[in-house]
């Protein structure tokens, strides 16, 4: 019996900016943007220092880059009004890779305390999915058995580091192909 849902943010509840960040970077830097994409998900650096040296990679302004994040970032709105149909019933959590301040601009304190019974973010436990730690703290967090978890990422490398700890695993395609897919496990 499932009693709990699993959401990443990025590629899933919204389409992120940081194809486009690699887009508008040379790619003499590339693996300086990745370098520094995995130090703000670890939380290493706070969001100030990522905006700067994001800067300095791609050659933009820091305005520039803050108006690209917020207009890259598109929010799956189909997908949040089916989780605000199925919060009575189930446990919702929220498991993202990302930096530090970020979440708090795409879903407010108050919208995240009403969507959802738990969020783990990768800065705040300085692990990143597909690493077993993540999974195993919003399972603690929800207070479910891996077992009765589905997790919907858009990484298939996520959904297999979910299925190691013995959760249920969707790759997001699309809401309508995630629905359908919920329903196949039983929700």
């Amino acid at each position: 019996m499932i009693s709990a849902l699993v959401f990443d943010c990025f590629g899933v509840l919204y389409q992120g900016s940081r194809q486009y960040l690699f887009d508008i970077t040379p790619e003499a830097s590339h693996t300086a943007l990745q370098d520094l994409n995995h130090a703000s998900d670890h939380g290493f650096i706070d969001y100030g220092d990522y905006m700067a040296q994001a800067s300095e990679l791609t050659g933009r302004p820091v305005t520039e880059l803050e108006e690209i994040f917020t207009r890259e970032h598109r929010r799956n709105d189909e997908l949040i009004a089916y989780i605000r149909t199925k919060k009575s019933e189930y446990k919702i959590g929220l498991l993202s890779n990302v930096g530090p301040q970020v979440m708090e601009r795409l879903f407010p304190l108050e919208e995240q305390a009403e969507l959802f019974d738990a969020v783990v973010l990768s800065c705040d436990v300085t692990s990143v999915k597909p690493h077993p730690e993540m999974y195993e703290t919003i399972l603690e967090r929800l207070n479910v058995p891996a077992g009765e978890a589905v997790m919907i990422d858009d990484s298939r490398e996520n959904i297999v580091g979910a299925e190691a700890v013995g959760m249920k695993g969707i790759v997001f395609i699309s809401t309508d192909e995630t629905v359908r897919n919920l329903e196949t496990v039983g929700i």
